[in-house]
């Protein structure tokens, strides 16, 4: 399999379908996980709890690959993420508006599974998108 399509099933599984069960047969056992903040995510468990604040906060939460590339064992996708803000976010009041960002997230392998994965998106667009900032 090549690691586009690796990325791609981890996204569709993982992500999308929120089986996390499915997380080690694309993961490394050594994993990490990179966002905007510069704290470092380890692992399974600590992914998972990372991606539950989003998860709950938007339950319909959807991630759409726009653009992959691969450059020998590393890939970059270009993602529109799509979801209802239902529940709080952080420090974000529910709202009940549904938000669409655009983003990129670079990942790496190690023994043909994803050892490191780091995101970029510009997080000022969910407060804006949800109606709780303006001008920004």
């Amino acid at each position: 399999m090549i690691y586009k399509q690796i990325v791609q099933k981890f996204q569709d599984e993982v992500l999308n379908e929120r089986c996390y069960d499915n997380f080690f047969l694309y993961c490394h056992r050594d994993f990490t996980f990179k966002s905007n903040d510069d704290r470092c995510v380890f692992g399974l468990d600590a992914f998972a709890e990372h991606m539950n604040d989003y998860q709950q906060a938007f339950p319909d939460l959807t991630y759409c690959t726009e653009n992959m590339y691969q450059d020998g064992s590393c890939v970059v996708v270009y993602w529109k993420m799509k979801g209802t803000n239902k529940a709080p976010l952080q420090y974000y009041p529910a709202t009940y508006k549904r938000i669409e960002l655009h983003g990129s997230s670079f990942f790496k392998f190690k023994d043909g599974k994803i050892y490191e994965n780091y995101v970029c998106f510009n997080e000022y667009e969910i407060p804006k998108q949800l109606g709780l900032l303006q001008n920004v």
